[in-house]
């Protein structure tokens, strides 16, 4: 999942429209990265620790994608 994101930034980095969706999660969250999204990604770091780069840009697509204007559900 987090691979695909990759793909919708760079989609989005060559103009292409995209418009997120924030299923019970405020952006400022996921923009952040704190509360579960930090001890998530704390996870990663440790299980991807050989391939740290993958989760720095990971972190880095969620940033750039909390900052597009979107839609935020509450379920």
């Amino acid at each position: 999942c987090l691979d695909e994101l990759l793909k919708i930034v760079e989609c989005k980095n060559r103009k292409n429209q995209n418009f997120p969706t924030f299923n019970d999660v405020e952006p400022t969250i996921v923009r952040k990265q704190t509360t579960t999204f930090g001890e998530a990604f704390a996870k990663h770091e440790e299980f991807f620790k050989d391939n740290i780069k993958k989760v720095q840009n990971w972190r880095q697509a969620l940033k750039v994608v909390a900052n597009i204007s979107g839609w935020e559900l509450r379920g």
